[in-house]
């Protein structure tokens, strides 16, 4: 047992890599997709049923932060494209459904590892590329990204490959470095849904930074911190719409909320997350790098920065959409943090790179020997995590709604969710996969919040400013803890269903004007 646990032996690093890849395998199966993931599909198969890129039952962020209005649902065009080319390539294969989506995850998960392997070995030997595919392989973030097909191995892949191509710039071999660097970024930027412009500005950027004078850390940190906290001001100053322009409305929740982004960003996702706290050398700061990896620490450090930046300006406009209180919303949206796994793979390059220049006979990313203790620690500490995603996976309470509500008549008519305020639009289009997956039932759906007076409209059927209508609803769906108190005499409740303690235990309910439930 004792020689398994040596992180001086491969065999310790090729049990990880096993565990990881069948902890990917298994979250497939366990977890459901995830908010975004249903929100994506939506857009994937409302275009292919009308041919406009948008969602047909509302925009997200509505008007009334209480109310959802299928009226308003802004064409996205070409925004999101690669991530959405993902969605209808998998669609396309393996049919219209959330196991079509898994299976497509599945695979994004092999070409990760196969990269990370394949791009390490070739850079730093094939012991570097052996460590670092196990810990990506069971980073939490990542089997996240693949039980709820999330984009972000999708985006550490583009990471890989741009990180890589710049790497074989500064080594002058600009064949096998430009294609990846225009690819990958490209890439990039649409899974974020970002304008394709943007693509053509790191682009150019990056050529201009390949001559990169040698520097220590703490002045890479010093010049790139500026750069990025420059650029994002100019962003925040020519925004008239989107997450940076929030930061114009609401400057004083925004930098209130980067000391939060701070610590779930790089202490919570960077440092613990990815396991990179024991590798750090405690003289880091003041080593002189040389060219290669002045790059790569620049590259790090303006990613960490923007995503922190970031999530701070995105958790400000959530938190007021949804009037949501703060700062507790950032407990809620927490997990925003995950955006920083894209930096993993080059975090760990930069290191593997310092302990090869500093000693020569130094294969990998291995350090003295008493770091190792911390190095399993670390790793022993993210291993729960990881099999608490893996094995009980990540589900939703309304998977078990939205699969009754499918099996019944509701062709040609309107269903009403009900839940509480944050996120609610989100909640919605988990239906939409379920209930109408090729957009030929004429369903429609619609959300109200609790504090919202939807019983009320409901039963009028008055027609209110920025929100749908509701006169042709026959279906109504209370999220749990949520109780309808006075209820008309044409509603009736046909099913419930609890909710495990994970997603937060109670019981949702089921109404309709038909007097039981007839399955189709």
């Amino acid at each position: 047992m004792g020689e398994s646990l040596d992180l001086r032996k491969d065999r310790f690093w090729w049990y990880l890599l096993v565990l990881g890849i069948g902890l990917h395998i298994l979250v497939s199966f366990t977890s459901d997709l995830g908010l975004d993931a249903h929100v994506h599909a939506a857009y994937v198969t409302t275009e292919q049923a009308s041919g406009e890129n948008h969602l047909d039952w509302g925009h997200t962020r509505p008007f009334d932060s209480d109310a959802s209005d299928p009226e308003y649902g802004e064409d996205i065009d070409d925004r999101y494209a690669a991530w959405h080319t993902v969605f209808r390539i998998s669609f396309a294969m393996f049919g219209t459904s959330e196991v079509a989506l898994h299976i497509g995850a599945m695979i994004i998960s092999a070409l990760l590892l196969l990269a990370v392997w394949f791009t390490t070995s070739d850079l730093y030997g094939k012991r570097s590329a052996l460590i670092l595919t196990a810990m990506v392989s069971i980073h939490p973030t990542f089997l996240f990204a693949a039980g709820r097909v999330n984009p972000e191995e999708l985006m550490l892949l583009t990471m890989i490959g741009y990180a890589y191509g710049m790497i074989m710039l500064t080594r002058r071999e600009w064949i096998r470095g430009m294609p990846l660097i225009i690819i990958s970024t490209m890439i990039g930027v649409s899974v974020k849904g970002i304008p394709l412009d943007v693509s053509l500005l790191i682009i150019v950027g990056s050529l201009l930074i390949i001559n990169i004078r040698s520097m220590k850390l703490v002045q890479v940190l010093r010049y790139s911190g500026l750069s990025v906290i420059l650029a994002f001001t100019m962003g925040v100053l020519v925004s008239s719409s989107g997450t940076l322009s929030i930061v114009n409305e609401a400057p004083l929740r925004f930098l209130s909320a980067i000391p939060i982004a701070v610590f779930d960003v790089v202490l919570i996702y960077t440092l613990f997350g990815m396991v990179l706290w024991p590798f750090i050398r405690k003289d880091i700061l003041k080593l002189d790098l040389d060219k290669e990896s002045t790059l790569l620490a620049g590259i790090i450090v303006v990613a960490t920065i923007g995503i922190t930046l970031y999530v701070a300006a995105q958790w400000t406009l959530e938190s007021l959409r949804w009037d949501a209180s703060w700062p507790w919303a950032t407990w809620s949206m927490g997990n925003n943090g995950r955006y920083a796994s894209m930096i993993m793979v080059p975090a760990f390059w930069l290191l593997t790179h310092i302990n090869q220049k500093i000693d020569s006979s130094v294969e990998s990313l291995d350090t003295l020997e008493q770091q190792m203790k911390s190095v399993l620690i670390g790793i022993l500490l993210v291993l729960p995590i990881s099999f608490l995603v893996g094995i009980h996976g990540q589900t939703i309470w309304t998977e078990n709604a939205a699969s009754t509500l499918s099996t019944q008549n509701i062709e040609n008519s309107d269903f009403l969710l009900v839940t509480e305020g944050t996120m609610g639009m989100h909640w919605l289009y988990t239906f939409h996969l379920e209930v109408d997956p090729d957009n030929q039932r004429n369903i429609t759906g619609h959300w109200r919040s609790d504090d919202s007076g939807w019983s009320e409209e409901l039963i009028s059927g008055l027609p209110i400013q920025n929100r749908g209508d509701l006169s042709l609803v026959k279906w109504v769906i209370l999220s749990p803890d949520i109780e309808w108190l006075n209820p008309s005499e044409n509603w009736n409740l046909v099913s419930t269903g609890n909710v495990d303690f994970m997603n937060g235990g109670g019981e949702w309910q089921l109404w309709t004007t038909h007097s039981e439930l007839v399955e189709t």
